[in-house]
């Protein structure tokens, strides 16, 4: 399968489907957040440490268009992110090293779902496409770009301080839009 696939789409599309797959999986996560956040906050409370009170005060004030804000912000930045990458394939590393540090981001948000439904010990926003789109995308992405040799584990390690700017710039889009607060909180 991985052969035909591989012959059918060339590495540039595998890499635009970069921001369509995040796009997909955070559709999800903006249709049901807030319905499903103000549905099962009590129990998110009880197995919740009492140490994340910020965090949790934080759940208090997500809104789908405060979320969807934020989403808009993060796929502008990955779509950018992906023509970097797809304009310098074959003439530069810097694209290509940048596109990774965002792919492992993406991977590590497949874990953070998984955990967080072990944790709830149920559904939670994103799990679904997570693992439906995001999961299959990710291991495909990866396994392209080491068979075209445009990847190795050197690079993966190079791309892990950049993987740390995207988490810190992706937790800053989520957290900073303030304006889109339900109403009893203005």
């Amino acid at each position: 399968m991985h052969d035909t696939l591989n012959r059918l789409i060339d590495i540039s599309t595998v890499l635009w489907l970069f921001p369509i797959c995040f796009m997909l999986h955070d559709f999800e996560e903006i249709v049901v957040v807030e319905g499903w956040l103000a549905r099962n906050r009590d129990h998110i409370r009880t197995i919740l440490p009492v140490k994340t009170l910020r965090l949790q005060q934080r759940l208090d004030s997500v809104t789908t268009l405060g979320f969807a804000r934020a989403v808009l912000l993060i796929f502008i930045l990955l779509s950018a992110v992906t023509f970097y990458a797809v304009l310098t394939l074959h003439s530069g590393w810097v694209g290509l090293l940048v596109f990774v540090g965002a792919l492992n981001v993406l991977f590590l948000n497949i874990c953070t779902h998984l955990g967080q439904s072990l944790l709830f010990r149920g559904y939670t926003p994103g799990v679904l496409t997570a693992v439906i789109v995001l999961l299959p995308y990710t291991l495909y992405t990866y396994q392209r770009l080491f068979a075209e040799t445009l990847l190795d584990w050197g690079a993966i390690g190079r791309s892990l301080p950049i993987t740390l700017g995207f988490l810190l710039l992706f937790g800053i889009a989520v957290s900073v839009d303030r304006t889109g607060k339900k109403k009893e909180e203005r």
